[in-house]
């Protein structure tokens, strides 16, 4: 009866240490709450800071427990949380952050903390967090798709100490569109809240005489500039046949802009970055033998930024 005994009592410890086990092994469980996989997708909006929030679901089973919740600096920054960054197949950089709840950047020492409480009935204990991605205004890299992965790891304990129970690794793709601007002017202007049309007046209309104005370019693709002149390089007065010849020059060179149709006035330009580019031009009432009759003369010059 003894040698039974002792069997039966060999067979239920295994039994409970079995069970404790189970607990140890499956006391943590991290997902996403409402997303099947950890895609994230998130697409550039001109002059906006673009912001995704994600929720992540923390479950527990088991005794009362403290959880660290950090995010490492992802696969291209150099392992420094200040400069994370999502490229391109053609190794361009977009800067973008992770932030918790607070807004505090998300690191491997700084992270989420939260508790469970104790849990007797065997039954799972649910919690939600969130994180926030975050893209600047300010970034403007050339078009195309940017991804970087980073890890979401959860300890259990109230800081990073040794290995995390659970990791989720977070691929990020940013949709960076082709995006192109012209903008109009004053001398000196640069690229910001100008619109698409502007007056240039030259007066008196004589040889010599001459305004200008800035063309201000914004795009994060390669490009050219084109010109057309309405009138075919002249200024032109309702009603009458008198034209007054005027000289057209584009970010310092001289060009003719007689006859119809567009003249390219750039080669293979490069982006701009997100400060824009100015070009300076400048129109000059060129040398004319008959004296034109008295009136206001004008033209209209039309500028395109076209694939080079």
């Amino acid at each position: 009866m003894k040698v039974k005994s002792n069997r039966l009592f060999r067979v239920s410890l295994l039994l409970l240490i079995g069970l404790c086990s189970m607990q140890v092994l499956y006391a943590q469980e991290f997902k996403f709450q409402t997303r099947s996989d950890k895609n994230q997708r998130l697409t550039y909006v001109l002059g906006q800071t673009v912001e995704e929030t994600i929720s992540i679901w923390l479950r527990h089973k088991g005794p009362a427990v403290d959880y660290f919740v950090t995010a490492n600096a992802g696969q291209h920054a150099g392992g420094n949380v200040q400069s994370r960054q999502a490229l391109s197949t053609a190794g361009d950089g977009l800067q973008y952050q992770v932030y918790d709840g607070n807004g505090n950047i998300l690191s491997a020492t700084n992270g989420i903390t939260g508790s469970f409480g104790a849990n007797n009935q065997g039954r799972w204990q649910e919690t939600t967090i969130e994180i926030s991605l975050r893209i600047l205004a300010s970034a403007f890299p050339p078009a195309g798709d940017y991804t970087d992965t980073f890890d979401l790891e959860l300890y259990i304990g109230s800081s990073a100490t040794g290995n995390p129970v659970e990791t989720a690794d977070i691929n990020l793709t940013v949709r960076m569109p082709e995006i192109v601007d012209l903008q109009v002017g004053p001398p000196g202007a640069s690229y910001g809240s100008f619109g698409r049309a502007y007056n240039i007046s030259i007066d008196p209309a004589l040889p010599g005489v001459g305004d200008g104005a800035e063309l201000l370019v914004l795009a994060n693709t390669g490009f050219a500039l084109e010109v057309s002149s309405d009138n075919g390089g002249f200024l032109t007065i309702g009603g009458l046949e008198d034209t007054v010849p005027y000289r057209f020059r584009f970010n310092g060179s001289w060009i003719t802009i007689g006859g119809t149709g567009s003249f390219r006035i750039t080669g293979v330009e490069q982006p701009t970055g997100v400060s824009g580019r100015s070009y300076p031009f400048y129109a000059e009432i060129d040398t004319y033998d008959d004296l034109p009759a008295a009136g206001t003369y004008s033209d209209v010059l039309n500028f395109t930024i076209v694939a080079p």
